[in-house]
């Protein structure tokens, strides 16, 4: 349960970041500008990165399961 607390918070986060880059463009210096740019670009690559292991976790627990069901259908 803490674990889905803690992405819940993190994509919360994640979108209030991007919400509020997208909406504060026009009165922003240049390097602050970049910064954002810089920002974003990271959390768009963190979010890119986590769906590899995202299918790799789906994939091992649906193929635990179903080895699980089959071990118990070859036991009895």
């Amino acid at each position: 349960m803490k674990i889905s607390n803690l992405k819940t918070k993190v994509v919360t986060a994640a979108v209030i970041v991007a919400a509020s880059i997208s909406t504060a463009n026009a009165a922003l210096p240049e390097a602050a500008q970049a910064a954002f740019d810089s920002l974003k670009l990271t959390i768009e690559d963190m979010i890119a990165a986590t769906w590899p292991v995202l299918i790799a976790l789906v994939l091992g627990v649906a193929g635990l399961t179903l080895f699980k069901m089959l071990a118990a259908k070859l036991r009895s």
